[in-house]
C-alpha cells in the first residue's frame, strides 16, 4: 500500500461515520502526512457504499481510493466498477464477504489472518506502526466495544496518559471521546462525522484534541441528557429473554446505536437487542461485550429470506434492518436461534 501512496497524487479517503471509522480515517490521514500526501476528498460513509458517494469519488478523478472500516466487499460489482480506472485499498475488520484482492485492489482485513476481534483503528495502528497516535486507536477500540479483547493495549494507553484504569474506561477520557464523536453523528449526521474526523486529524496529541474539541463536548452534553432518559426507560420496560434484553427505542434522535453501546458496557455479560421503527423499516442494534456470541453471524442468519432486509457486523456489535411488517417474524426467529446458542 505504501508504494501506491507514494505513486499517487490524487488520493480519496472514505471512512465509516462511527467512532472507530472516524478514528481509522484520522490514522490514515496521519499516515499520508508522513509521505507528504493529503486527501483531495475525505468523506464519511455507510457500509452500503451509496451511489452518491461513488459519484463523488468518480467526479474528483482520483488515482487512489482508500476505504476504512467499511464492509464494501459485500458490494462486489460496485467495487469492481469503481476500480476500473484507479487503484483501491480496502482496510476493514468486518466479516469477509468476498476477497477483493486484484492487481489494482488491495484488500486488508484482520479476519484474513485472525479470528480475534480487532476494531479497524487498532488494525491500522498495528499495520502501519503509528505509535504517536495510540490514543486515537484506543478511542476506536473503546467505541467499537473491543476493550475485552485489547485490554492490555487500552491499559497501556490509559497508563501512558494518566487516564485511570481500564475497568472504568467508559468514565475516562477515551470513553468521553467516543461519546463526543457519537454525539456529532447523532445530531449532525455526516457533517458531525466530518467535524470529528477533522478535529482528530488536526490534533497532534491528546492534549491538542481536548483543546480543539469544544464543539464536540457541547454536542455530547446535549446527547447525554437524552441517553439518561432512555436508560431509565430501558430499565422500566425491557423484555428479558434469558440473558438477552430487548427494548424498543422511541426518541427524536438517531441514538439507538449509541444507546446499545452504552448498555453493552453496563451489562457486559448480556446481549442488548434494541430496535427503532422508522417509516416502513425496523432498524436493529445488537451488542454483547464479552464476545461469547457472534452477533454478526446470528443476525445475518436470522434476516436471511426476509425481503428488503440487510444485516451484518462482527462478534460484539451488529445490526441490520427488516421491513416493519416482517419484524415480529424476525424477532421470533432470532430469539429461537439465540436461545439455542
Amino acid at each position: 500500500m505504501i508504494k501506491w501512496v507514494k505513486e499517487s497524487d490524487r488520493i480519496v479517503l472514505i471512512y465509516h461515520f462511527d467512532t472507530d471509522g472516524c478514528s481509522s480515517g484520522a490514522l490514515i490521514y496521519k499516515l499520508l502526512q508522513k509521505y507528504e500526501k493529503t486527501p483531495i476528498l475525505a468523506l464519511p460513509c455507510t457500509p452500503t457504499l451509496p451511489d452518491n458517494v461513488v459519484k463523488k469519488i468518480k467526479n474528483v478523478l482520483p488515482d487512489l481510493v482508500v476505504f476504512v472500516d467499511l464492509s464494501i466487499d459485500q458490494h462486489k460489482e460496485k467495487v469492481l466498477d469503481l476500480s476500473e480506472d484507479r487503484r483501491l485499498v480496502i482496510i476493514d475488520h468486518h466479516q469477509i464477504q468476498n476477497d477483493m484482492n486484484r492487481s489494482n485492489i488491495i484488500h486488508l482485513n484482520s479476519m484474513f489472518t485472525s479470528d480475534k476481534y480487532t476494531p479497524c483503528a487498532k488494525y491500522i495502528f498495528d499495520l502501519f506502526e503509528l505509535e504517536d497516535f495510540d490514543w486515537i486507536a484506543a478511542a476506536g477500540v473503546v467505541g467499537d466495544s473491543g476493550v475485552s479483547e485489547w485490554k492490555e493495549f487500552v491499559e497501556d494507553v490509559m497508563r501512558k496518559y494518566d487516564l485511570g484504569s481500564s475497568e472504568n474506561v467508559r468514565e475516562s477520557l477515551l470513553g468521553k471521546i467516543d461519546e463526543m464523536i457519537s454525539a456529532g453523528r447523532i445530531l449532525k449526521n455526516s457533517d458531525g462525522a466530518k467535524t470529528s474526523y477533522n478535529i482528530l486529524c488536526r490534533s497532534d496529541d491528546l492534549k491538542d484534541f481536548i483543546k480543539n474539541a469544544e464543539i464536540l463536548e457541547d454536542w455530547r452534553f446535549e446527547v447525554q441528557a437524552e441517553l439518561k432518559k432512555l436508560e431509565n426507560d430501558f430499565e422500566k420496560y425491557k423484555e428479558v429473554h434469558g440473558d438477552l434484553f430487548f427494548f424498543e427505542v422511541k426518541s427524536f434522535m438517531n441514538i439507538s446505536s449509541v444507546l446499545s453501546t452504552v448498555l453493552g458496557w453496563k451489562y457486559t455479560d448480556r446481549t442488548i437487542f434494541l430496535i427503532k421503527q422508522k417509516n416502513n423499516m425496523t432498524k436493529i442494534h445488537l451488542r454483547r461485550n464479552d464476545g461469547k456470541i457472534n452477533l454478526g453471524k446470528l443476525v445475518k442468519k436470522a434476516t436471511s429470506r426476509f425481503r428488503n432486509s440487510a444485516a451484518g457486523g462482527h462478534r460484539n456489535a451488529a445490526g441490520g434492518h427488516v421491513l416493519k411488517e416482517d419484524f415480529d417474524k424476525f424477532k421470533e426467529r432470532f430469539l429461537s436461534y439465540y436461545l439455542k446458542v
